[in-house]
């Protein structure tokens, strides 16, 4: 997908897909990473997989705020595309 390409002239079907498609590979690979850590975590100890489920609730408020802030960023920058304000939007 171009950075500079409009998205109100093509199919939202489109869209959806050149969107989609890239984060779900993103999410299988990181969901797989978490269950590879996990694997061999477990034939160290008990004690560091213990230490990864504790760890987790840190990083997952860390991604909440961070995709927080992606959704609140991209809803204003596409407020200024729809009204053509493309300097407030770069």
């Amino acid at each position: 997908m171009n950075i500079n390409q409009d998205l109100t002239t093509e199919s939202i079907k489109k869209h959806l897909k050149n969107i989609a498609i890239p984060s779900s590979i993103g999410y299988f690979f990181h969901t797989m990473f978490n269950v590879t850590d996990t694997f061999f975590a477990a034939e160290i100890s008990t004690q560091a997989v213990a230490s990864l489920s504790l760890t987790f609730s840190i990083f997952f408020i860390i991604i909440a705020v961070a995709g927080g802030m992606s959704q609140g960023v991209t809803s204003l920058i596409g407020n200024a595309i729809g009204e053509k304000k493309v300097n407030d939007a770069k």
